[in-house]
This record gives structure tokens, sequence and C-alpha cells, in this order.
């Protein structure tokens, strides 16, 4: 909105931004300035009010050319910020919103602890967080001197060596997006998984690893899965450590099942058939161990049993 300067002609004030960027845009300095443009006569008082400024600006057409009075420019020398501490890297990741240019991401990490008391849009929890800096000091990320944090050679080395978004808290936000979908219905918990898992492939195939080579873990975007559909909705089923997971519904299979672990093999059974072969060795809770088969006592939820016993 145009500015009134008092004491002075009335001036259509835009601020102006001139940011330097090297050869691989990254960011050098920013300077900001001001450009006074002055009608042609207009004063205004120190006792004239806003409304009277308003009036007088109204008063310039649009698209009427303006005459330069005067450009000043101001030299200022750029100072560093002050490094963290601590103590104000804690008080920071509580309100890393604040730190956030892009609307859209700020209101996405404000609106994520609209209901907690200490929490202003950060990332992390309170349990987490002091884990987190000693991790990095561990790593050789940063150093402590002097009560300051100092990013070391290392530390900088990986900032560069990141995508983008990975060094941002833009990811922390997209992802609390993600699991209000969750809560409301709109998507699932094994279809975020998916999704992340390819979205971190893509980044870990971005970073820039200079001299390093690593090996792909498993195919990008894909976690392995079992080649019989879910009982329930027909979907797929992805194997993760904690168990095997429809993708469409909320059929699960867990990995321990009475003490033992449920092999892919087994897995595949139960789906198909509804029924594992012989399993040896579950314990006895009186000592000792029998040998059975589990069964698949619900095929909408995943839940598995023992045979019933024919009584006699």
């Amino acid at each position: 909105m145009p500015g009134v300067r008092r004491h002075m002609k009335i001036s259509v004030i835009p601020e102006q931004v001139a940011e330097t960027l090297d050869a691989e845009n990254h960011f050098i300095v920013r300077e900001v300035f001001d450009v006074h443009l002055s009608d042609q006569g207009f004063e205004l008082s120190s006792e004239d009010n806003d409304d009277s400024a308003f009036e007088l600006l109204c008063k310039i057409r649009t698209g009427e050319t303006l005459t330069t009075k005067e450009v000043v420019v101001n030299e200022k020398k750029t100072t560093p910020p002050p490094l963290f501490t601590e103590a104000s890297l804690l008080a920071a990741l509580v309100r890393v919103a604040d730190f956030v240019t892009d609307p859209t991401i700020k209101k996405l990490l404000k609106d994520k602890d609209k209901d907690k008391k200490d929490e202003h849009g950060g990332i992390g929890t309170p349990a987490t967080r002091a884990a987190i800096l000693e991790t990095l000091k561990k790593r050789n990320y940063i150093t402590l001197e002097k009560g300051k944090l100092i990013p070391t050679d290392t530390g900088y080395a990986l900032i560069d060596a990141l995508p983008g978004i990975a060094v941002n808290p833009d990811m922390t936000a997209l992802w609390s997006e993600k699991q209000t979908a969750i809560e409301n219905g709109d998507l699932t918990v094994e279809e975020f998984i998916n999704e992340l898992y390819g979205e971190l492939t893509g980044m870990i195939s971005d970073v820039d690893l200079g001299e390093m080579k690593i090996e792909p873990a498993a195919p990008a975007g894909q976690f392995q899965r079992l080649d019989s559909p879910c009982p329930s909705c027909g979907k797929h089923i992805v194997i993760r450590p904690k168990g095997y997971f429809c993708t469409g519904c909320e059929f699960k299979i867990w990995s321990e099942f009475s003490g033992k672990k449920i092999t892919q093999a087994q897995a595949e059974k139960l789906v198909k058939s509804g029924k594992t072969d012989l399993i040896k060795g579950f314990k006895k809770k009186s000592g000792g161990t029998y040998d059975t088969v589990l069964v698949l006592e619900d095929k909408k939820t995943g839940k598995l049993g023992f045979p019933v016993r024919a009584k006699k």
C-alpha cells in the first residue's frame, strides 16, 4: 500500500529489494532501499491526520507519471545472525514457523500445534530435540565452543549435499498435512508410508555424493509385497518390519504371534487359504512346546488364532 512521509511532499514509496546470488544460486547479500516519487506540489504538515493523507493520495490518478525528486542510498554493513547456544536453538526448534517465509508452509506448521500450549509451529518433540542436538555433536556436524554451537566443515558438506526440501522445515509441515488427511479418513496409513518411501528414495537419489558410492537398498518407490491380494478388499499387502499391511483397508498380520515369527511364506498361506502348514515350537505356559497350525479368524482385520479342538 502507498506510504506517507510527514513534513515532506507526499511520496509513493514502493520498497525495493536487491538480492545478489552467486552462479550456483547461493544467497550472498540482500539490500532494501526506498525510492521516493513525489507528486507535483501537495504538502502534508504534522497536524494532518491519516484520513487527510489518504485523501491526498487518492488524488493521484491511475497511470499518472510522477517525477523522481531524490534517490537516497544508505550504505550499511551486514552482520551475520548471532550463533545459537544450545538453549536458544532448542527454543528456536519450538517456533520454526517464525523462520519460514512461505505463507502456506508457515500456516501448516502453526496449525499442527494450535492445540499445544508450548508449541508454536515447531519440529521434533520435547523428548527428541535435545537428543537431536547430541546426535549432531556426536557425528561432528556441530561443535560447542564457549557456549556457542559452531557448524563444522562436515556439517556444511552435509547441507550442501542434501536436496533443498531436506534442509528446510517444509517437510515437517507437509507430513503434518498428510497426518491430518489420515485423521479425516482421506488417506490410509499404508498409502502415506508408500508415498513417504517414494519421496525419501527420490531425495536420496538427488543427494550430491561426490566421490561416495552408495548402493540402493530396495527398488525405488515400492515396498516388497505379498503375491496374494488382501482377502478383505483385494488390494496389495505390503511387507514391513512389524508385519504385513493392506494398502486399501485395515487388514494386517503382525510379524509375531504367540512368540513365533510369522514368515513371508506363512503369511502367504494365511492370506490365500486361511491357514498355515504345521508350525513347530509354540511354547506352553507350563513349559515345553507344542506344534499346531495358525488360522485366519477374521478376514477383515487379519486376526489370527488356533484351530478349535473338537470336544471329546
